[in-house]
């Protein structure tokens, strides 16, 4: 029984001793093809970039061109709405659509000059309404008005008494809009700033007159003053009722609209003298 044992045991171990032969000789194999698998990568890595090195490197160029671009886009885009989309010309004046809040406005800056024609500065207008557009709201004046007077310029054109009181007569009744105040006030410094007016407020009705202390004053009582007529109606315009004489009218609330017209016509025959001096000598320090 003790040989029969004997000879299990050896038997068992020449299997276990065969078996670690296999999986040497297997593990030397394995790690001889593993070798020359290293050697051939390394060797191809060398000779051709792998492809994942290549779309990185493309990406990573796509990457600092969109950057670059994007950067372009932030800078240039403020630039091209101010100087292109939102830009225009109109009556010589380089107009600029901006809007703050709710509010769009259409502004500009208007040239001054001394008594020589020198450029002292610029006047900034700011407009609630498209320039362009006002020009939609009829101006009407006397068919004799049209005529080049003697000094060449055109008699249509809004003209002020300056050694006289500028009167805004305003209609006692008017019709309570939201815009009021804003556009009277607007237009009353507009008056005084850039055509340099002496301006007062008045009515146009005589029993208001005596309540509130304020002047009564129509084109009729005040000949030789320039009377501004502010009055609602049943459409807008702008009517031009003698040399001194102005009636603005408005219908549903476009005092705006109206007192804007105005500026813009003082505007019109401001710069239509202006460019005959630029044109003719040039002015120093402005551009049309």
């Amino acid at each position: 029984m003790a040989k029969k044992g004997s000879k299990k045991e050896e038997a068992k171990k020449n299997v276990i001793e065969n078996t670690e032969v296999k999986d040497n000789a297997l593990g030397e194999n394995t790690s001889k093809e593993n070798v020359n698998l290293t050697n051939n990568t390394e060797l191809k890595e060398i000779q051709n970039p792998p492809e994942t090195a290549k779309r990185q490197n493309k990406q990573v160029v796509w990457a600092i061109v969109l950057m670059v671009l994007v950067i372009l886009i932030i800078l240039l885009t403020p630039y091209i709405m101010k100087n292109y989309v939102n830009k225009f010309t109109y009556i010589d004046l380089d107009f600029y659509k901006t809007k703050m809040g709710d509010i769009t406005f259409y502004s500009t800056n208007i040239p001054l000059t001394d008594k020589n024609m020198n450029l002292i500065s610029e006047y900034p207008l700011n407009l609630r309404n498209d320039p362009r557009k006002l020009d939609e709201i009829p101006y009407k004046f006397p068919a004799e008005d049209s005529i080049i007077n003697d000094d060449n310029n055109d008699s249509s054109q809004i003209i002020f008494k300056k050694s006289q009181t500028v009167y805004i007569s305003i209609q006692a009744d008017a019709p309570k809009c939201e815009d009021n105040l804003i556009a009277v006030v607007g237009f009353t410094q507009f008056l005084k700033e850039f055509a340099n007016m002496s301006i007062k407020a008045a009515t146009d009705d005589k029993d208001y007159a005596n309540e509130t202390g304020y002047p009564y004053v129509t084109c009729n009582n005040y000949p030789t003053n320039t009377v501004i007529h502010l009055v609602s109606g049943n459409s807008t315009e702008l009517i031009k009722l003698d040399q001194d004489c102005y009636q603005l009218i408005y219908k549903d609330c476009e005092i705006t609209q109206i007192t804007e017209r105005f500026m813009l016509e003082i505007l019109r025959g401001y710069m239509q003298e202006f460019m005959k001096y630029f044109n003719r000598y040039g002015i120093l320090g402005w551009k049309s």
